[in-house]
């Protein structure tokens, strides 16, 4: 959010001034949010086969932001929390919906943060770029 105060201004430009302000705050962080969705995409890991009957590029598809406002929620497959951070060995019952008493130890999987990947390419370092023009209402040429 971004406060300013305004003094010395007619009320009338003043209140042009704010909603102006507002407007440029909603398409900065929709401009931001769909670059950040763009550069997830990019950076999730994809398996040349698929896996466990996702075919492949499950989760890169699933990135998505909603925009409520001028805040965007990213939102990914459920599983994606474990890419991101990995897991520990562990063991898996009824595995393969084999039926009870099999169990699979799985030997964990290594993190791959590639939404702090994201967060560094050039895609949304772009995008970081544009927002003061978007904030002020400017076109970027971008659009």
């Amino acid at each position: 959010m971004i406060r300013a105060t305004l003094t010395g201004l007619a009320p009338a430009l003043a209140d042009v001034l704010r909603a102006r302000l507002r407007a440029g705050e909603t398409a900065a962080s929709t401009a931001f949010g769909e670059a950040l969705a763009a550069a997830g995409r990019e950076a999730a890991p994809r398996s040349r086969r698929g896996s466990h009957k996702r075919p492949a590029g499950t989760l890169a598809g699933s990135i998505r932001v909603q925009m409520h406002g001028r805040t965007g929620v990213l939102s990914m497959r459920r599983y994606g929390q474990y890419v991101r951070t990995g897991t520990r060995p562990h063991e898996i019952a009824n595995a393969f919906g084999r039926g009870p008493g099999f169990v699979v130890r799985h030997p964990g999987t290594r993190a791959d943060d590639f939404l702090a990947e994201a967060l560094r390419s050039a895609q949304v370092r772009a995008a970081l770029r544009r927002l003061p023009a978007l904030l002020l209402g400017e076109r970027t040429g971008a659009e």
